[in-house]
């Protein structure tokens, strides 16, 4: 560009114009000699060693300093180091959290800035993965993370906020007025945001309580009315929730004795079977289901009913490869019948087989009832038995019969095709 002479008053105006522009152009244009690796990074405090090297392109001296402006070396941390990269600094694991800060790297006549983040590992702290509760009280959950924050959620992964229920805090899970149905899992979530890092933890709570009847949970008490007769076998059987698990007790009139064969099937429910030798046996029976926490009571009521009547017919409807269908016919009602038929137990087996398999159906308005899950092509035997309030009857008379083979059922199905096609086909041609 050629600017004409200056006059008294210095530059023309055009030229004055020119050189504006210019200045801009270079400034906006980077020589710089120096350059760096990088400019930023996130570490955790167990990570690898890495360097970042800083190169000069005019042989000009290079310096790196700490964030407090000490000079970098050999022997310091990090170390600085000349290499045919350039002069590096060395970070070497672990790293530490007082390494953080920002690294200058400098010439005499510029410079550039390295900033390192190092956070810590991200794990679990005093926090166990089953905790326990008493019903009614206000509770901490502890979840303590260190290097990031806390989320919760339910083990069915729905997410966990601040309700009247529930509030989330810096060290836990505060669950108030706990009860019983807050047993469940729950997922702590550690979260690091820098480094995007999320660890989860399973914690299982479990709440402690008093005996309670899963379906009265409202009652110390119930009484029961059980019906048996004489030579029949009857089960009084006793149901309660606890934590820790109950201890059950079974009293006859009030007293504690030996009064039948006692069967805890699970740690909730007790049974009391009785044989009934005489009328002895009808009377009143207490279960006491007890903890440290309390006690729940079921009281029974045993009287004397009348042994029903065996089904007055049995007879096979239908039958597939799987499955078969019954009517059975309930007992002609007699002037000795005092309860109403409920319905009936049924006994099958294989024809090669010694012990028999159990299904018990509600009485049906059309009197049919249907077994499945059966093996195809396989002969069977089958025996019912009427069910009242007091126990089951005799049990009719077995009678025989066979499911359906696998190849006949598929061969039907084919059969069924093939006269479906002729039949369109026939269709298709008269038309």
């Amino acid at each position: 560009m050629v600017c004409k002479m200056m006059n008294m008053h210095g530059m023309k105006d055009g030229c004055r114009v020119s050189l504006l522009f210019l200045l801009l152009l270079v400034s906006a244009i980077d020589v710089s000699g120096l350059t760096i690796s990088q400019n930023m990074t996130t570490k955790v405090v167990t990570d690898d060693t890495f360097m970042v090297a800083c190169h000069n392109n005019e042989g000009l001296p290079v310096t790196w300093r700490n964030s407090k402006g000490a000079v970098l070396g050999p022997k310091t941390r990090p170390e600085a180091r000349q290499g045919s990269y350039g002069y590096s600094i060395i970070f070497k694991s672990p790293h530490q959290l007082e390494d953080t800060g920002n690294y200058t790297c400098s010439t005499p006549k510029e410079k550039r800035v390295f900033e390192l983040f190092v956070t810590p590992a991200l794990r679990f702290t005093d926090t166990a993965t089953n905790q326990s509760a008493y019903e009614g009280e206000e509770f901490l959950l502890k979840c303590e993370v260190e290097g990031g924050t806390v989320s919760w959620a339910a083990e069915g992964g729905a997410i966990i906020e601040h309700t009247e229920k529930f509030k989330v805090i810096a060290d836990g899970l505060v669950i108030r007025n706990v009860s019983r149905h807050d047993s469940q899992t729950f997922i702590c979530k550690g979260v690091q945001q820098r480094t995007g890092m999320v660890l989860d933890r399973k914690i299982h709570f479990h709440v402690k309580h008093k005996p309670i009847h899963p379906s009265h949970p409202q009652r110390h008490m119930r009484q029961e009315v059980i019906y048996g007769y004489i030579t029949g076998t009857v089960n009084l059987t006793c149901v309660a929730i606890a934590n820790p698990p109950a201890t059950f007790e079974w009293k006859v009139k009030d007293k504690k004795a030996k009064i039948g064969k006692i069967i805890n099937e699970s740690l909730e429910v007790s049974i009391l079977q009785l044989h009934i030798y005489n009328k002895s046996a009808f009377g009143n029976y207490k279960c006491i289901a007890k903890n440290k926490l309390g006690s729940y009571e079921e009281n029974f009521t045993l009287k004397e009913g009348v042994k029903p009547v065996s089904p007055s017919n049995i007879e096979m409807k239908e039958s597939a490869t799987k499955s078969a269908i019954f009517e059975i016919v309930g007992p002609n009602r007699t002037l000795e019948m005092d309860l109403d038929t409920l319905g009936f137990s049924v006994q099958f087996r294989k024809i090669d087989e010694e012990e028999w398999q159990q299904r018990d159906f509600n009485i049906t308005k059309n009197n049919l009832y249907t077994l499945d899950n059966l093996e195809p092509d396989t002969e069977y035997e089958l025996q019912a038995a009427t069910r009242n309030a007091a126990g089951l009857s005799d049990y009719l008379p077995s009678s025989r019969w066979k499911t359906s083979g696998a190849e006949s059922a598929r061969l039907s199905m084919a059969l069924l095709y093939s006269v479906g096609v002729v039949v369109v086909l026939n269709f298709l041609a008269s038309w």
